[in-house]
């Protein structure tokens, strides 16, 4: 028997588990990829209740890539050939450690010549050669990512790399990073609006805020949470661990609530589903089948459906 249980309410669990008194709680889990809110109920031994979730796609890697755009000068952004500036769509390929070994491509040569040759920043260009003919993009982001974590203990930190003709060795100040990150910090604010209007409830309704995830440790967003709720509701939770050890509680006793449509699914039986009587006002004649990716959409057509939302996923 398998069941499922979103990620972000593995803090919500592992609160619970130890509060005496019900309290209602924000999870703030700001880990790599994502930021999941949760507002739920929990404690005083009854069953946890959810009363929102919401999740914004801004992680630890995007503030990563803040400073990755901020370095770019090193490889050839404002270098300029015959008065046109270096390619956009190769600076946008250096943002991700993944995608820089792309500009190594055939297309890219002869620009690239062009403006290590006869550019206004030839060492720049060289340096972006050495950068992705090397593979050292994965160092490079590590790299960052050191300096981002050294930021949430120091006003400033240096970023060192240098790989001739790579020689990168810049001081980033806490404020200059939280300059950089500001589109993200904006997001991070829309997403606690969100969250509490679906959960009906106000700033002043909220008894403890819990943070966990790696980003949730960065000052900018310690201080916006602080400055939102009051210092006295801000509780850290383990970044690394909480979020598992709270789904390890759900597993080990497995008496919550499952979702709705976990009683949807067919049985060997046949069709056995929320929805049980179906009927249509037509002539023609009908069967039921259920409602799958892959599934075709007409019985006289070789159309399928490729996508769905989970929620319909096996409706007749």
């Amino acid at each position: 028997r398998i069941s499922f249980r979103a990620e972000p309410l593995g803090a919500t669990y592992l609160y619970h588990n130890s509060s005496d008194e019900r309290q209602r709680i924000l999870v703030f889990d700001f880990g790599g990829g994502t930021l999941d809110f949760t507002v739920a109920e929990v404690g005083a031994g009854i069953a946890p209740e959810i009363l929102a979730t919401h999740g914004v796609l801004v992680g630890g890697d995007d503030l990563d890539r803040r400073l990755m755009e901020h370095l770019l000068k090193y490889f050839g952004a404002g270098a300029k050939y015959k008065n046109q500036p270096f390619p956009y769509d190769i600076l946008d390929l250096l943002l991700y450690w993944q995608t820089m070994p792309e500009v190594s491509r055939p297309e890219y040569r002869d620009i690239l010549y062009d403006f290590r040759e006869k550019g206004s920043n030839k060492r720049a260009i060289h340096a972006l050669e050495k950068l992705v003919n090397n593979k050292l993009g994965f160092a490079l982001f590590k790299e960052i990512e050191q300096v981002k974590k050294a930021l949430s203990t120091n006003n400033s930190a240096v970023l060192s790399f240098e790989h001739d003709p790579i020689r990168i060795k810049e001081v980033i100040t806490r404020p200059l990073f939280e300059r950089l990150i500001t589109p993200a910090v904006k997001k991070v604010m829309a997403g606690l609006d969100e969250v509490l209007e679906k959960a009906a409830v106000s700033e002043d309704d909220i008894d403890i805020v819990l943070r966990t995830g790696g980003s949730s440790l960065i000052p900018v967003f310690v201080d916006l949470l602080t400055d939102r709720f009051g210092e006295n509701k801000i509780r850290q939770m383990s970044p690394l661990t909480s979020i598992v050890g709270g789904l390890a509680v759900i597993a080990h006793d497995d008496k919550f609530q499952s979702p709705v449509y976990h009683e949807r699914y067919v049985n060997e039986d046949g069709i056995n589903t929320i929805v049980s009587e179906i009927s249509i006002e037509s002539d023609q004649s009908f069967e039921t089948h259920l409602l799958r990716v892959g599934a075709n959409c007409y019985s006289d057509q070789d159309t399928v459906f490729t996508r769905i939302p989970v929620t319909l996923s096996r409706l007749p």
